[in-house]
């Protein structure tokens, strides 16, 4: 394991249905005080003891590209159930502005909006 002091999170990879152990990701989490990053894009569907994927980090990716579980052909989205962690990744879609047609930029954001497909 190669935990130092300049870790920030652990990022679990669910693949092709088959979840990682999360009990032993959670005690890494715990013993670490980490943040939880899960990706479960090539899982969506898939349960840990009754517990759907992606339920368990403090922000969770999934992905549509076109060989995943669900596609629209590109893009992904986010899961987090934290208010500030949600505001936060709502301005980095959106150029950096806290809602849209604002002229404030109070950080660095990128146009990460859905296309109209």
């Amino acid at each position: 394991m190669a935990i130092t002091p300049r870790t920030k999170a652990i990022l679990p990879v669910h693949l092709g249905g088959h979840p990682v152990d999360m009990d032993k990701v959670l005690s890494i989490v715990k013993k670490y005080n980490l943040h939880l990053i899960e990706d479960a894009a090539q899982s969506m569907g898939s349960m840990y003891k009754n517990k759907p994927v992606g339920a368990f980090g403090d922000v969770s990716c999934l992905s549509f590209f076109v060989n995943k579980t669900i596609t629209t052909g590109e893009g992904g989205m986010i899961m987090t159930d934290s208010d500030e962690i949600y505001k936060e990744l709502l301005m980095l879609k959106n150029d950096g502005r806290p809602e849209r047609g604002a002229f404030l930029f109070p950080i660095v954001g990128y146009n990460f909006r859905t296309t109209d497909l």
